[in-house]
C-alpha cells in the first residue's frame, strides 16, 4: 500500500479541517488577545459602527485596522455572539491562503505535479502556528492571506508578464493595509527585495521589476482600496494616524518596552527571538527540513540546480524573520506570513527527491508527519487547550453567576481592570467599581456579585462574601 498518494493527503487535510472547524466552539475565548478582538467585533456588529473599532463602548481601538474585525463582526451578525462565530472568519482566511498556495504550486513552473500541491497544503495545515492561527480570533491570518495573495500575484506578473496579476498585487497590498497596516506592504517589499538581491543579473531584473508592474495605476488602486478607511478613521477619531502609523509601526519596532501602548504591554524579547518562534512554528516539519538539507548536500550532483522559483520561495520564507531579527517587541504570530512559502518549498523539495530517485524517505515521512499532526491536534483540542483556555477566560465564572443568581440580571461589579473575556461574555453589562463601592453595594439589599483579581482581595471583602467560582487569576464572589 502506497502511503504517499493524493487520496491519503486529501484525507489528512479533510481530517485537519474537521478538527479545526469542530473545535471552534469547544473552548472559551482566552484573555487577552482572543477575547479583546472578539469584543471589538461584537461591538462593531451591535453598534453598526464599521469605521471605528471600539475596545469599550465609546472608546476607540486604534491598535489594528478593520479587515479582521469586519469579517468577525459579519460572522457574529450571521451566527450570533459565540466563540464559533468569532473564530470562523480565521478558518475562512486560512482556506483562502490554501487556495492561493494551490494556484501557485500548480502554475508557477512547468511540470509541477498535483502531488506537490497537495504536499504544500498539508505542510502548511500541519504547521502548529498555522493550525492554531486558523481558528484564533486574531488579525494575523488575515495578514497572511493578503500577503500570500500579493506574493502569488507578483510571481505571475514577474514570470508571465501578466498585467492583471500586477494589478492584483497592488489590490492585495491595499487589503494588507486594511488587515494589519503598513507592515504587510513592508513584508511583501522585503520578500521581493531579497529575491532581487539573490537572483542573478540584478541590473536586468531591476529594469524588469520596473516595466512589468503597473506602478502608477497599481499604487492608485492600492490607495483607492485602503485610503478611504484611514481617512474616515482619522476624521472620526483624530489622533488615530499618529498612534497607529508612528506608534504601532515605528516606535513599537524600534523601542523595546514601548511605553505608548494603549491596549496592553509591550513584549520585550532578546534580539533574534523571531528565529525561535520560526522554528517552533514549523515544529512538525523540522525533521523533514533537516533531511531535505542533508540530502541536498549529499546528492548535490544528482539534483537539479535551483531555479528562480526556488530562490523566490527562499526569499519569501526568510524575509519576514530577517526583518524582525533585530526587533525585540515581537510576538510568535509575526512569523505567519512566511509559512506558506516554507510549505511550498518543503513540497518542492520532497517531490524533487521523488523525481530523481533520492526520496525513498519522502514516501513515508510526509504522510507520517501528517498523521502525527492530526493525532497531536486532536488530543490538544479535545483535552489540553480547553482546560488551558478555561484558566485564561472568565466564561466559567460568568456562567456560574447565571446558575446561582436568584434575580436574573443581578449586577456584576468588576474591581480593577475588567478582563476582556468578561466584557464579551457579559455583553458589556458589568459595572466597574472600586473596593469601597463594592463594599457599599454589599451593605444594600439585593443580589450583587463581584469579580476581582484574587491578589486584590482584602480581609474585609473576604469576610463579607463567599467564593462562587474561580480560575487561576480571578474570583467570582457573592454575598455571604
Amino acid at each position: 500500500m502506497r502511503l504517499l498518494t493524493t487520496r491519503v493527503l486529501v484525507g489528512l487535510l479533510l481530517a485537519l479541517a474537521a478538527i479545526r472547524i469542530a473545535s471552534l466552539g469547544l473552548y472559551p475565548l482566552g484573555d487577552t488577545t482572543e477575547a479583546r478582538y472578539a469584543e471589538v467585533a461584537r461591538l462593531m456588529a451591535t453598534t453598526g459602527d464599521w469605521i471605528t473599532p471600539h475596545n469599550d463602548p465609546g472608546v476607540p481601538f486604534w491598535a489594528k485596522p478593520p479587515l479582521s474585525f469586519w469579517a468577525q463582526a459579519a460572522m457574529i451578525k450571521l451566527l450570533g455572539v459565540n466563540e464559533f462565530a468569532a473564530r470562523l472568519s480565521s478558518v475562512l482566511f486560512a482556506f483562502a491562503t490554501l487556495a492561493l498556495m494551490w494556484r501557485l504550486a500548480r502554475r508557477a513552473e512547468p511540470a509541477h505535479s498535483t502531488l506537490e500541491a497537495w504536499i504544500a497544503l498539508l505542510a502548511f495545515a500541519t504547521m502548529p502556528m498555522a493550525f492554531l492561527a486558523a481558528g484564533a480570533v486574531m488579525t494575523d491570518m488575515a495578514l497572511a492571506t493578503t500577503t500570500t495573495a500579493a506574493m502569488v500575484a507578483f510571481w505571475f506578473a514577474w514570470n508571465e508578464h501578466s498585467r492583471p496579476a500586477g494589478y492584483a498585487l497592488f489590490a492585495a497590498l491595499g487589503l494588507a493595509l486594511l488587515a494589519k497596516g503598513p507592515v504587510g506592504v513592508v513584508l511583501v517589499a522585503a520578500s521581493i527585495g531579497l529575491f532581487w538581491l539573490i537572483e542573478p543579473d540584478r541590473g536586468a531584473n531591476l529594469k524588469r521589476l520596473w516595466t512589468r508592474l503597473p506602478w502608477t495605476g497599481g499604487v492608485l488602486l492600492m490607495l483607492a482600496i485602503a485610503a478611504p478607511w484611514y481617512v474616515a478613521a482619522e476624521i472620526r477619531t483624530p489622533g488615530f494616524l499618529d498612534y497607529f502609523i508612528v506608534g504601532e509601526h515605528i516606535r513599537r519596532f524600534l523601542e523595546p518596552g514601548w511605553s505608548g501602548d494603549r491596549y496592553g504591554n509591550a513584549h520585550i524579547e532578546p534580539i533574534g527571538t523571531i528565529w525561535y518562534f520560526y522554528a517552533a512554528s514549523v515544529l512538525t516539519w523540522l525533521p523533514v527540513l533537516g533531511w531535505l538539507a542533508w540530502t541536498r548536500v549529499r546528492a548535490r550532483a544528482a539534483l537539479p540546480r535551483w531555479t528562480p522559483f526556488d530562490r523566490y520561495l527562499l526569499a519569501w520564507a526568510l524575509a519576514t524573520p530577517i526583518f524582525f531579527t533585530l526587533a525585540r517587541n515581537i510576538v510568535w504570530a509575526y512569523v505567519l506570513p512566511a509559512m506558506p512559502a516554507l510549505a511550498l518549498a518543503i513540497a518542492r523539495g520532497c517531490t524533487r527527491r521523488l523525481e530523481h530517485h533520492a526520496g525513498g524517505a519522502v514516501r513515508w515521512a510526509v504522510p507520517a508527519t501528517g498523521i502525527v499532526a492530526v493525532a497531536a491536534f486532536l488530543i490538544a483540542f479535545l483535552f489540553v487547550i480547553p482546560r488551558t483556555w478555561n484558566e485564561r477566560s472568565t466564561r466559567a465564572l460568568i456562567e456560574a453567576k447565571a446558575r446561582v443568581e436568584k434575580e436574573p440580571g443581578a449586577p456584576l461589579l468588576v474591581i480593577g481592570t475588567p478582563p476582556h473575556s468578561t466584557k464579551f461574555y457579559t455583553r458589556a453589562t458589568y459595572q466597574r467599581a472600586t473596593m469601597e463601592q463594592a463594599l457599599a453595594a454589599l451593605e444594600r439589599p439585593g443580589e450583587v456579585f463581584i469579580l476581582i483579581d484574587r491578589r486584590d482581595i482584602n480581609a474585609q471583602l473576604r469576610g463579607e462574601t463567599k467564593e462562587i467560582a474561580a480560575n487561576d487569576r480571578y474570583v467570582l464572589l457573592g454575598r455571604r
